[in-house]
């Protein structure tokens, strides 16, 4: 996806015109509207897109310019269920139809099926098959497709859903790394390392309910102080004498 320009898109599809390709996805990259709305007048095959736009403004840009035919948001990318549901409206206002991009977990699948349940222009939904436990494992009742390609949703409350505990917890990975991976360093962190790891560091705890009170990190701090402490850091490991 968002690989090609216009012109390479032009040549590889005159190339394939003869295998009856359902759709073209993401061709051009997201911010090349002009040239996705260039391609989906010039082509026989719908323009798909784009799983990358984050929210209502820039789907409603991609639609008004005419640079899609198949309207592609995902519920976990593009701001939930609700956001999705007015991504559809402004697609249905222009009969477009919506077929999620999903390329993740069980959660992801099952919440994008209930978005295109509960809209007008919706119906297909793109469903990965590659393997992948955290899709195929990770409910107590997994997804079943049937033989006609169609799922019954289920109706309990939520997504209607039960987690699996068993792959839980055989997939769960710590939440903080950040103090083993400075740990295993075999040498002083140069600034760009440590700059990196604080800013990660200072995302986390501002984010983690378990550890905002104990946050270093002011909500305002920028990176330029944030590099300018790594550096000082850097700085002083470099002249710490070796411990061989």
């Amino acid at each position: 996806n968002n690989a090609w320009t216009p012109a390479v898109t032009l040549r590889f599809m005159r190339q394939v015109a003869d295998q009856d390709i359902f759709w073209l996805e993401e061709p051009v990259p997201t911010d090349d509207v002009a040239g996705s709305a260039e391609l989906a007048r010039a082509l026989d095959v719908p323009v798909a897109g784009y799983e990358s736009e984050t929210g209502l403004g820039g789907f409603r840009d991609l639609i008004e310019r005419q640079a899609v035919d198949i309207v592609q948001p995902d519920v976990i990318w593009t701001g939930g269920i609700t956001e999705c549901k007015r991504v559809a409206a402004v697609a249905h206002a222009h009969r477009l139809p919506v077929i999620p991009h999903v390329f993740s977990s069980a959660v992801a699948a099952i919440a994008n099926m209930h978005f295109i349940a509960a809209i007008p222009n919706g119906g297909l939904l793109e469903f990965d098959q590659n393997p992948n436990p955290l899709r195929s494992d990770l409910f107590e009742e997994p997804i079943e497709v049937g033989p006609d390609g169609k799922v019954r949703l289920p109706e309990r409350p939520g997504l209607g859903v039960a987690l699996n505990q068993a792959t839980v917890d055989k997939y769960r990975v710590e939440t903080d790394p950040t103090p083993a991976l400075l740990t295993r360093m075999s040498s002083p962190p140069n600034a760009a390392t440590v700059c990196s790891t604080i800013a990660w560091t200072c995302v986390w705890s501002r984010t983690s309910t378990a550890t905002a009170n104990a946050s270093p990190c002011s909500p305002t701090i920028s990176s330029t102080t944030v590099c300018a402490a790594s550096a000082f850091m850097s700085a002083t490991a470099t002249r710490a004498p070796s411990s061989a």
